[in-house]
């Protein structure tokens, strides 16, 4: 039984008294301002923090085992040796925060901020981390054996020793220890060995397969970027993509008055692409064409506003639908401007089309380890079925 009731524990805030070793087990202590507060081996476990601000608390020790801190701000915490086992943190923010010897077994960290955060030594077993922004994060020695980590951003991150052993969805560069911006090229170009070498009999010039040529300012592409006379400037939307042959991670060139949606639609049977990451592959490649057909949804890594997307009227009808696709399920709001059935428009429509408050998940994956996005780009053309669950008349 929590040793405080709601009232008392706001009482103890505003006089500034210690809660430090205080049991709030199964409280409903939403939106509640922790700012700054000593909350060390405080006893969280089973609350609804909702919303709650824990900004530069003091919480090392404490037991927040399965409490739900989604959308919590958390940042410059120290949540050392802190159990979140099961913990919900989902769109939680913990840039800067401290979580040394922390365990957060099986806790959701979907699409939260870990920013800066030191993680050395954490147990992060089993941990849903889709898009978990793990940016210039010190993981040394942290344990991800078994975790979910697709779409999760890890560049600038201190991997050293970290344990990363049936990971799921991991980037393929990460998995291999690159997380920086620049990736190794195969060291059969770097050591001189020898090449093959292509070429008329008896002539001067070879072709020497170990040259590779850089693709320098003067390509053609890096002048589009910039604009040119028979160009469009262009504004650069990194996304991750979902193909049949797995996760790809890449930037869009779009130009700067079209929509992300308009552009991929717009564009022919390939979408051009550049630093780019394959799967399975321990290399960055300049340019990448994808096979439009091949690319099955689209998770842009930016600000929406980026996106220049299309807000629906009132004339517009929202339906909840889930589209089957090759490798997995996605499920999300749809706005469709007549209304119509969902089956009915897609028999008209073989493009992309913008899902809101979706799920997605693979069919590698336990159902548990769904991830959660605010928005993702569908492409019916590649759907092998879907539902329709109208939300608004």
């Amino acid at each position: 039984m929590a040793e405080l009731t709601r009232d008392d524990l706001i009482e103890h805030l505003r006089n500034g008294i210690s809660l430090e070793h205080v049991d709030l087990r199964g409280l409903d202590l939403r939106g509640i301002d922790f700012a700054k507060a000593n909350l060390k081996w405080a006893n969280f476990a089973e609350c609804r923090l909702q919303g709650s601000r824990f900004t530069q608390a003091q919480m090392a020790h404490a037991n927040l085992e399965e409490a739900d801190l989604t959308g919590c701000n958390l940042s410059e915490v120290n949540l050392s040796d802190a159990n979140l086992r099961k913990a919900v943190l989902y769109e939680a923010n913990l840039a800067n925060a401290k979580l040394l010897n922390a365990i957060l077994r099986s806790a959701d960290l979907s699409q939260a901020d870990f920013t800066n955060v030191d993680l050395t030594k954490a147990d992060l077993q089993r941990a849903k981390c889709g898009t978990t922004d793990f940016r210039n994060a010190v993981l040394t020695d942290a344990d991800f054996r078994n975790t979910f980590l697709r779409g999760a951003l890890f560049r600038g991150a201190n991997l050293q020793g970290a344990n990363l052993e049936g990971a799921l969805g991991l980037d393929a560069a990460v998995a291999l220890g690159s997380t920086g911006p620049e990736l190794p090229v195969n060291p059969a170009f770097r050591k001189g060995q020898t090449a093959l070498a292509v070429g008329a009999f008896g002539a001067d010039k070879v072709v020497d397969y170990g040259a590779l040529r850089p693709l320098g300012p003067n390509a053609s592409w890096a002048k589009a970027s910039r604009g040119s006379k028979y160009h469009a400037k262009l504004r650069n939307i990194p996304a991750l993509i979902f193909t049949t042959g797995g996760w790809i991670r890449g930037v869009f060139g779009v130009p700067v008055m079209h929509g992300f949606l308009e552009h991929l639609n717009l564009a022919g049977d390939m979408l051009k692409l550049t630093d780019v990451n394959l799967p399975y592959l321990n290399l960055e490649l300049r340019f990448f064409g994808l096979r439009k057909g091949k690319a099955l949804l689209v998770l842009p890594d930016c600000d929406v506003d980026l996106l220049n997307l299309a807000l629906p009227t009132a004339d517009y009808h929202v339906h909840r639908v889930s589209f089957l696709l090759e490798g997995g399920t996605v499920t999300g709001s749809l706005a469709i401007e007549e209304d119509i059935r969902v089956s009915d428009y897609l028999t008209n429509h073989d493009k992309f089309v913008v899902l809101r408050n979706c799920r997605f998940g693979a069919h590698d994956s336990p159902q548990e380890e769904e991830a959660h996005f605010p928005v993702l780009l569908v492409n019916c053309a590649a759907m092998i079925g879907a539902s329709d669950e109208r939300l608004k008349a």
